[in-house]
């Protein structure tokens, strides 16, 4: 019989914070596709970008904690 444990979802326990995988996972897609973007569109000024994504993470934050 194989016995499999399942991973442990909390990645990083600071001062009694726990951050887990789903949340560096979010941190991750954010920071990659905000890079990837300034990268790709040279037409438009950085700091736009860093607005639209400034109210893209608000709104994935609240949508993901209403629904």
């Amino acid at each position: 019989m194989i016995i499999i444990n399942p991973p442990d979802p909390v990645a990083i326990n600071l001062l009694g914070l726990a951050i887990r995988w789903y949340a560096l996972a979010y941190i991750a897609a954010f920071v990659i596709g905000l890079w990837m973007i300034k990268k790709i569109d040279k037409t438009q000024a950085p700091k736009y970008w860093d607005d639209l994504f400034s109210y893209i993470i608000l709104g994935i934050i609240l949508g993901g904690r209403i629904g």
